[in-house]
């Protein structure tokens, strides 16, 4: 992200338009399409999508790669990458975000091996990795270490791990979300280490 997309959302957050849970998942869709751009269809961000075939729940928003076949005339992988859940900046808690997510990813019909998640209210927001075929807890959170390596953490609790929209370049490394977002690009299967 660079510094005048980073000052457009000092502004909107200074301005009060991080409240509403629409202006949450407004800003991170955007800052998602930075990272997951659309442009070209490698990825898709579809808003408001049941995460299961056939589901009545809706996540905010499910980014997919597709990779198509040399002639681009269909498509030969279709991976889900991230579901993103935002809430007003009062609305549910982490942990009420995150039960919610996993709900979505375990799912009977599910689709989902491994993914990565993503829950915001207002202008915070924690990042995760779920594994379907690992012990519990099946979703954990990442955060970004001293020297600014993204990485997992074993056990999560509501106020650990969160991080606030304004300091996507923060001096101090582990502040900056932004790392966890370039890690997820590098990795959209979210493998399981």
């Amino acid at each position: 992200m660079n510094a005048v997309v980073g000052n457009r959302i000092a502004a909107l957050v200074a301005n009060g338009r991080m409240r509403d849970e629409g202006d949450v998942n407004g800003v991170w869709n955007t800052i998602l399409n930075l990272y997951f751009p659309n442009h070209a269809l490698d990825f898709v961000a579809a808003p408001e999508v049941p995460p299961t075939a056939g589901g009545s729940d809706r996540v905010d928003l499910l980014i997919r790669h597709y990779t198509y076949a040399g002639n681009n005339t269909h498509v030969i992988d279709d991976v889900p990458v991230l579901l993103f859940e935002g809430k007003r900046a009062t609305g549910d808690n982490f942990d009420e975000v995150r039960s919610q997510l996993v709900r979505y990813l375990d799912s009977p019909g599910k689709q989902y091996d491994t993914c990565w998640a993503i829950g915001a209210r207002g202008t915070q927001v924690k990042f995760y990795r779920y594994v379907h075929n690992r012990r519990d807890p099946k979703m954990r959170p990442w955060k970004v270490s001293n020297r600014g390596v993204p990485e997992e953490v074993d056990i999560d609790s509501r106020d650990s791990y969160v991080f606030e929209v304004t300091q996507w370049n923060d001096a101090d490394h582990t502040k900056s979300f932004v790392p966890i977002i370039e890690y997820m690009k590098a990795h959209p299967k979210a493998p399981a280490t």
